[in-house]
């Protein structure tokens, strides 16, 4: 669902507090293991400033507009003049995790940094699970590689820009469906991966954001969280999908995590512990989907902080905790390195590590 709210967000009686809701990861050529990456533009924008009251948010639609002000009139396109209204500055750190049974553990999280342009940058972070969750996770970054910029060309509009974003998670399940192992079988079979996706437009002053699974993406300004996806755990409707297909839900913990997972009924498997993700073919049969929450037209200013996080990073460190030290952290690489390694210092060195990946940016003003 995409939900695109401009004409409400001045009006006057919004306050009801935005439902709760949830977040996304892919390597390229441009992300190493450590990464920082800058994007400046100025472009223009027909749309104006929206809010998808599907997302949820420790603030309500109203204090957040508030705060950064009533969205303004966005210049018409051929507006030489317009100046961006931020400069995005991206620094990414990803650290591999371990497993005390598989010695020869591969990092499953991938992520991206990708220039769209002059005005617009995607950041996505992608957690893969499963025997093939690396190989997962890295075929659904090539595929936001290869068909963002041709999907998000013509994207002007935020309904556009919400369809484009979908389109892409789309096509990435799609891929998915399309590989196999040595044997025959999908590869995606009981393998997936998340993926939480955010398009910075720095000459509309606004962002775009979508997500399926845990990967949470987190908009901090001053130390404190304004916005915070919901993660789509196996919750009651899920459970009833599930159900409906033929599959049940169980508590199980698996590597210390306890959680609802998907399962075949009578089988642990494959015991999907999220009602959305990409991949993951078994637990698709039995409910679980693909398409994810999309939020369009979140207004930013230079004083914001963006996160986005693999659940490395949030199944140990407090969301106000994350935010405290990104906003604090002055350069984002720095805040991303920091944030990283924060968070591997509180897993347990006795047990098994998470594989743990951070994005941060910092909106910035720009230059005179």
């Amino acid at each position: 669902r995409i939900i695109t709210a401009a004409s409400m967000a001045c009006a006057a009686g919004i306050g009801a507090s935005v439902q709760a809701a949830q977040t996304l990861k892919v390597p390229d050529a441009t992300c190493k293991e450590d990464e920082s990456a800058a994007a400046v533009g100025s472009s223009v924008s027909t749309a104006a400033p929206s809010l998808d009251l599907s997302w949820s948010s420790v603030a309500t639609v109203q204090e957040i507009i508030t705060r950064i002000g009533c969205p303004v009139a966005t210049p018409r396109a051929g507006d030489d003049a317009v100046k961006s209204a931020f400069v995005p500055q991206v620094g990414a750190h990803t650290l591999q995790g371990r497993k005390l049974k598989n010695p020869s553990w591969t990092n499953q999280d991938a992520h991206l940094v990708l220039p769209l342009g002059s005005e617009r940058t995607l950041v996505a972070v992608f957690d893969g699970h499963g025997q093939w969750g690396h190989l997962v996770s890295g075929r659904v970054r090539e595929v936001f590689t290869r068909s963002a910029p041709a999907l998000l060309a013509q994207a002007c509009s935020d309904v556009e820009i919400g369809q484009a974003l979908r389109r892409l998670f789309e096509q990435a399940h799609q891929e998915l469906q399309r590989i196999f192992d040595a044997q025959g079988q999908p590869l995606a079979r009981f393998s997936g991966s998340t993926a939480t996706a955010a398009i910075l437009d720095a000459a509309a002053g606004t962002m775009a954001f979508a997500h399926v699974g845990d990967s949470a993406l987190a908009l901090a300004t001053g130390g404190k969280v304004l916005l915070r996806t919901r993660d789509h755990v196996v919750d009651a409707a899920a459970e009833e999908r599930v159900r409906a297909r033929g599959g049940e839900v169980r508590e199980m913990t698996l590597s210390g995590i306890a959680a609802r997972r998907v399962c075949m009924r009578g089988s642990d498997f494959p015991g999907l512990a999220m009602a959305r993700a990409l991949g993951d073919l078994v637990a698709h049969g039995l409910g679980v989907q693909w398409e994810p929450e999309v939020c369009t037209g979140v207004p930013l200013t230079p004083d914001m902080t963006l996160v986005l996080a693999s659940d490395g990073v949030w199944e140990k460190l407090p969301e106000d905790a994350a935010a405290e030290l990104v906003c604090r952290a002055a350069d984002p690489q720095d805040g991303a390195r920091e944030l990283v390694q924060s968070a591997r210092n509180r897993w347990s060195p006795d047990g098994d590590i998470d594989d743990i990946t951070a994005i941060v940016v910092k909106v910035g003003a720009p230059s005179a």
